[in-house]
């Protein structure tokens, strides 16, 4: 209760920021133009097939997983812009000896301003389903696989949020986390390609990486072994997040 309390707050706090709504309005203007995009490539394929009668591509296949990479992509951007708004910020402005000098627990502090930038992700998906919905006057849509591709672009987005509230725990400087979350947010992304490990530890770059596990949800197969994954990689960050706000806001008092 007390953290949902402390979310209230922080949302309040950023929607009153014009940056909110100009990264809102901008996101909004980027999904509508890929959205728009795919869509029309889908046409000239579906329009090509007909005329050779052959077999056209699916929506979820040439639009709607695609559109989920997109924005998982504008995920990693957004997201660090208000992780470090949150909590480097705060460090940068001692703003955080209010909380450090409060009776409230560290864990609902963090609980807290992890649900703030939740939200904001939440109004970007819900832009995004209502782009994905609009086809529906013009098609039946498969929902249990648009509801899974939602899913997964949450958890992925969930993922982006823990980690990077890691980052800006650790980093007091605002620039330096920015840059820190941006390059960890497509680490993350890119394991599976990059694969820095040796060759005897290759299977841990695709067993790490958040999109590899996103595979299954993308064609509407939900894998308990996916989904364990994302709450366990949340869990992990969110753990060190609270250690380290909790050591820091101990000697600030």
């Amino acid at each position: 209760m007390i953290s949902i309390r402390i979310a209230k707050i922080e949302i309040a706090k950023t929607l009153r920021h014009p940056m909110t709504w100009g990264i809102y309005s901008l996101s909004i203007i980027v999904q509508s133009l890929l959205f728009y995009r795919l869509c029309l490539d889908y046409l000239q394929v579906a329009q090509h097939a007909l005329h050779q009668q052959g077999i056209s591509s699916s929506l979820s296949l040439s639009v709607f997983k695609p559109f989920c990479s997109w924005t998982i992509m504008l995920l990693a951007i957004i997201i660090p812009l208000f992780t470090t708004q949150t909590l480097s910020q705060e460090f940068r402005q001692k703003t955080i000896y209010i909380w450090a000098k409060s009776p409230i627990n560290t864990y609902h502090i963090l609980i807290g301003k992890m649900l703030s930038i939740v939200f904001v992700m939440l109004m970007i998906l819900f832009a995004m389903l209502i782009m994905m919905a609009s086809l529906a006057f013009e098609t039946s849509l498969a929902w249990p696989t648009i509801s899974s591709i939602l899913f997964i672009t949450a958890l992925i987005g969930l993922g982006f949020i823990c980690f990077d509230l890691f980052i800006c725990s650790v980093i007091s400087n605002p620039l330096f986390a920015l840059a820190a979350c941006f390059l960890g947010n497509l680490l993350w992304m890119l394991l599976e390609w990059l694969n820095p490990f040796p060759l005897a530890f290759y299977y841990l770059a695709k067993e790490l990486s958040l999109l590899s596990h996103s595979y299954h949800f993308l064609n509407g197969i939900l894998y308990s072994s996916d989904l364990i994954f994302y709450l366990v990689f949340c869990g992990f960050w969110l753990f060190f997040t609270h250690r380290v706000l909790k050591n820091k806001m101990r000697h600030l008092v």
